[in-house]
C-alpha cells in the first residue's frame, strides 16, 4: 500500500475528526426501490457513500448497521470502528413530496451514543419523467457530542433510473446521481482551509444481476467502490467496498461494510 500522507499535509483535520466524520457519512446502502410501493421485496443497491434522490415514505422505516476497518494500521491506532441509523419516513414522493428522517450514531466502539446527529431528506419524484427524482436533505440538524466539532452537511441532490436492456429478461437497471453539498462533500483543500463551500459529489451503480449490483461514488473528496447484495428474498441489503480507494485522506483506504433492513409499519 502507498504511504499515506499526514493529516497536515492534507487537511486541517486532526485524524480522529477525520475518523468521525467519515463514520457520520457510513449510513446503509439502501436501493431506491425499497421504498417504491409496488417494487420487489429486495433488490440490491445502487449507491456507496453518498445520498440520492430517494428516500422513504409514509409509514416506511430503515434501520441499518456499518463496519469500517483501515487497511494502513501506521497512521490508525484504532483501525476498526462502526456506526448505525434509524430513521422513517412521512408523505408521499411521488404525489406531493416525501420527508424522511433519520438518526445515526457516529461511533459504536467507544462510548457508544456520546456522539449522533439528527438528519432530514426532502424527497419528490418529478412526474412523467421514468425515475427523475430530487432531494434536499440537511445531514445535521441537530447533533450531540463531538459531532458538535463537524461542518453543517446540507445538499441538493438529483437520481436518475435508466433501464440499459428494456427487452432483456434482465433490463439491467442503471440509477445516476449528482449533486452539490458542504460539509463531508468538500474538497480537500477546503477541509484544509476550513472552509464550508460547496461542492460537487455523485454516484453511478448497475444491477448487473437480479440480487447483485456494482456501484461507485465520489464523495467531493475520496472515490468509493463497492458491490450490493440481498442474500434473503426479504428487504435487506448488503453492501461491501472500499473508501478512498486512491488514499486522498490521511487516514488512506479503507475497508467498508453496509446492512440496512427496511420495514413497513
Amino acid at each position: 500500500m502507498a504511504q499515506s500522507l499526514g493529516a497536515d499535509q492534507f487537511s486541517g483535520q486532526t485524524q480522529d475528526a477525520e475518523r468521525k466524520e467519515l463514520l457520520s457519512t457510513l449510513t446503509p446502502l439502501v436501493p431506491p426501490d425499497f421504498f417504491a410501493p409496488k417494487a420487489p421485496p429486495a433488490a440490491p443497491g445502487m449507491t456507496f457513500g453518498t445520498p440520492t434522490a430517494f428516500g422513504a415514505g409514509w409509514r416506511q422505516g430503515f434501520v441499518g448497521l456499518s463496519g469500517i476497518a483501515w487497511l494502513d494500521n501506521d497512521v490508525n491506532d484504532n483501525d476498526v470502528d462502526g456506526s448505525m441509523s434509524f430513521g422513517a419516513g412521512f408523505g408521499d414522493a411521488s404525489e406531493t413530496v416525501g420527508v424522511e428522517l433519520s438518526v445515526g450514531i457516529i461511533s459504536l466502539t467507544n462510548n457508544f451514543a456520546d456522539s449522533g446527529t439528527v438528519g432530514a431528506k426532502i424527497h419528490k419524484i418529478i412526474p412523467d419523467t421514468d425515475g427523475l427524482g430530487v432531494a434536499l436533505g440537511w445531514d445535521n440538524v441537530l447533533n450531540w457530542g463531538d459531532a458538535k466539532k463537524a461542518e453543517d452537511t446540507a445538499y441538493v441532490v438529483a437520481s436518475k433510473k435508466f433501464i440499459l436492456r428494456p427487452e432483456a429478461d434482465h433490463q439491467y437497471p442503471l440509477s445516476v446521481s449528482l449533486g452539490v453539498g458542504t460539509g463531508t462533500f468538500r474538497t480537500i483543500n477546503d477541509i484544509a482551509a476550513d472552509n464550508n463551500d460547496l461542492n460537487l459529489f455523485g454516484s453511478v451503480g448497475v444491477q448487473v444481476l437480479p440480487k447483485l449490483s456494482v456501484a461507485s461514488s465520489w464523495t467531493g473528496s475520496q472515490l468509493n467502490v463497492g458491490f450490493g447484495v440481498v442474500p434473503f428474498d426479504s428487504p435487506l441489503a448488503v453492501t461491501i467496498g472500499f473508501n478512498d480507494v486512491t488514499e486522498k485522506k490521511s487516514l488512506g483506504a479503507a475497508f467498508a461494510m453496509n446492512v440496512g433492513y427496511s420495514f413497513s409499519f
